[in-house]
């Protein structure tokens, strides 16, 4: 980053759509988008090198994320599911269900107890991990459908972007313990495609 300098390139398959780093930097995650390949696949972040396949999805993988500890990867499909997997292993260890739309964006908690998934069905459902059983679900008539989510350093509040047909999109911020949104930001022409907090909150 301090140099600019191209580091690696992965050239072996066309990886495009998913890209997830570990919270040590050591492994990648990566998978296509809108192909046909329904895979994960766990790399070496510094060689490259194809450490794990992580197979189980009947639709092509939209979202992914390493639980901060490194233990888990949890990874949302087309195929309305939410999969949990042994990053060790490649094991898949649950199979979430409940959205009734595509799953679109997820997020952990900073303990990586908890996680967020966000649908095209317009709910944004919290788990608890590694159980897997759902916690409860928001919903917002402002956001039918859920592109993204991301959730403060503090894990108090969460923050999601809207894909739909209105004229203007926005963010709403919600307030995780109340389970309400209590900001809107509207200032958006197309759909909100992606949504991050600062580290400091």
């Amino acid at each position: 980053v301090q140099t600019g300098k191209e580091h690696k390139r992965f050239e072996k398959k066309p990886y495009r759509g998913v890209f997830a780093f570990s919270a040590d930097g050591k492994q990648l995650l990566v998978g296509q988008v809108r192909g046909n390949d329904h895979l994960l696949y766990l790399l070496d972040a510094s060689t490259g090198t194809e450490l794990k396949k992580l197979e189980g999805h009947l639709g092509y993988v939209t979202d992914a994320v390493f639980s901060p500890n490194n233990q888990y990867v949890l990874s949302g499909s087309v195929d309305k599911t939410l999969s949990l997997w042994d990053a060790q292993t490649g094991k898949e260890l649950k199979i979430l269900e409940g959205h009734w739309g595509s799953v679109q964006s997820i997020a952990f908690s900073l303990d990586g107890q908890t996680a967020f998934s966000g649908s095209t069905d317009g709910a944004i459902r919290a788990w608890s991990i590694p159980a897997g059983q759902p916690l409860f679900e928001m919903k917002s008539a402002i956001h039918p459908l859920i592109h993204s989510i991301a959730v403060s350093p503090d894990s108090k509040h969460l923050l999601s972007g809207a894909y739909s047909d209105m004229e203007k999109d926005s963010l709403l911020l919600w307030d995780l313990k109340n389970k309400t949104p209590i900001q809107t930001f509207q200032a958006y022409t197309n759909s909100v495609i992606d949504a991050k907090f600062s580290l400091d909150g």
